[in-house]
């Protein structure tokens, strides 16, 4: 086993090379961006939620987003809306998978990320992170803004 200044330099030496993207998977992860990532705390007497960002693949190739998890909640899953005869569905979705160069954006009335069981200690303002997880690439954390629907004017109760 190498002495602990051997392990020392050895562990300096590995941050700095990540920190350069000499490492490939370290650049995939990197060609992943995610902007305006927000959560709305559940309603009283509700405890889902749901999280909404923009994603963009700057790579040259796919990426597939296989898997959520959030410091905020208990599990969280990908879900879309659709609109059958009328009626809005909502489903779990398995993946979503970006093309090389495409952008997508996460939106109330589309696809989401369904937060379940968030926990009672998240408040307004409050920052959460949301990780995710590619196929063949390193995870994604996101930092996500909490905000309430309480936060907003249209909402405010005067007396």
């Amino acid at each position: 086993m190498p002495k602990p200044q051997t392990r020392a330099r050895i562990f300096a030496v590995s941050l700095f090379l990540m920190g350069s993207g000499f490492f490939p998977l370290s650049a995939a992860a990197q060609s992943i961006t995610v902007s305006d990532a927000s959560m709305r705390l559940p309603v009283p007497g509700q405890s889902t939620s749901a999280a909404y960002f923009k994603i963009e693949n700057r790579s040259d190739s796919a990426a597939v987003l296989q898997a959520l998890a959030c410091t905020c909640s208990k599990s969280a899953e990908l879900h879309s809306h659709s609109s059958e005869n009328g009626v809005m569905k909502m489903r779990r979705e398995e993946s979503l998978t970006l093309a090389a160069g495409e952008s997508f954006t996460f939106a109330s009335g589309g696809w989401h990320v369904m937060l379940k069981d968030v926990y009672k200690t998240v408040r307004s303002g409050d920052t959460v992170e949301l990780t995710l997880s590619f196929a063949k690439r390193e995870p994604v954390v996101v930092p996500v803004h909490v905000t309430s629907l309480f936060d907003e004017p249209d909402h405010q109760h005067h007396h």
